[in-house]
């Protein structure tokens, strides 16, 4: 190896926070994915060890991984941002997929940390966001320095035939009447509230995931290619997030299996879902209608979102990061 090729590559470090199931995860998975063939680059895992305090052991296994591992190049989420003390001849690309400032149990604490994650951001070298709308809100927020690089999916992994969508709902009794897929089983993703407002409702009702809420609906815990089955078997998914969305990787992806979205549109979904040609709900009364007219048009929402959903490719993901870090 050459002089001038040992050193382009550079040693790159990833906080990984989020639990494996969540979006904020398999971004940062895809990330080392995207620049592991130029770079060194190592995910430090600064989850908490036990449930309870979750984000001082976060900031606690942040901090020590900082500390032991040094690395040209950090790539840091929220979590990681709000505790990041080294900044000095290392370059820092921050990674916000939204903001909830309302996040934990005591306000002034909350307060205190919001405004130590946003300066942070602002000394960043670059600040990756997932969406338009949080590209403008950070802007507003005084954090200018700003890239935008969209989730991306694998789209050959979305390919499903009608007889394996017909085995699914055969092995699972999905059968005789519509399939109503309520979004993961958390209280912030609205499951409850669709619950609801659809109980009364002629439909198979599911969710699926490691949820915080137990509800009177099949509860599915699936490997990701059984997951796709059950988007696909679904006849609309219905995304009604009460907080400020990044993306939404589920709506996202059940428009890959070319089923129909009705979401409530907050933060980066409405994105997604306007561009898509879903439908976005703002009142949860409109609901039921919404939730029917998704399934009489099936179809033709089907095709709308999926011919939108595939645009967002891994290779244009791929290309972008390693823009970005080429260019630090």
């Amino acid at each position: 190896m050459s002089p001038a090729l040992a050193r382009d590559i550079m040693q790159i470090g990833i906080f990984v926070n989020a639990a494996p199931l969540y979006g904020g995860a398999r971004y940062e998975s895809m990330v080392q994915t995207a620049l592991g063939c130029e770079h060194n680059v190592i995910c430090h895992n600064a989850r908490p060890w036990i449930s309870l305090g979750y984000r001082p052991q976060s900031f606690i296994r942040t901090a020590l991984a900082e500390i032991m591992s040094p690395a040209d190049v950090w790539i840091r989420n929220e979590i990681a941002l709000t505790c990041m003390t080294v900044t000095r001849g290392t370059k820092q690309i921050g990674v916000i997929h939204h903001l909830d400032e309302s996040a934990g149990l005591c306000t002034m604490l909350n307060n205190v940390l919001f405004r130590r994650l946003l300066a942070n951001a602002r000394r960043c070298d670059q600040v990756v966001v997932v969406s338009k709308y949080w590209k403008d809100r950070l802007a507003d927020l005084g954090v200018s320095r700003t890239t935008l690089i969209y989730n991306a999916f694998d789209i050959s992994r979305f390919a499903v035939r009608e007889d394996e969508i017909s085995s699914f709902k055969e092995r699972h009794g999905l059968l005789g009447k519509p399939v109503v897929y309520i979004g993961n089983c958390r209280q912030e993703k609205g499951a409850e509230a669709v619950w609801n407002t659809l109980r009364e409702k002629p439909y198979h009702l599911v969710t699926s995931g490691l949820g915080d809420i137990n509800l009177p609906v099949r509860k599915f815990l699936l490997s990701y290619r059984e997951y796709i089955l059950l988007l696909a078997a679904s006849d609309v998914v219905v995304t009604m997030s009460s907080f400020d969305e990044g993306w939404n990787r589920t709506a996202h992806e059940a428009m890959l299996c070319r089923t129909p979205v009705v979401g409530s549109g907050t933060g980066g979904m409405g994105e997604l879902l306007q561009q898509g040609g879903q439908l976005i709900c703002h009142d949860e009364k409109d609901l039921p209608d919404m939730v029917l007219l998704a399934i009489k048009h099936k179809k033709g929402y089907g095709v709308q979102g999926s011919a939108f959903a595939s645009t967002f490719t891994v290779e244009r993901f791929t290309q972008e990061w390693r823009s970005l870090v080429a260019n630090l």
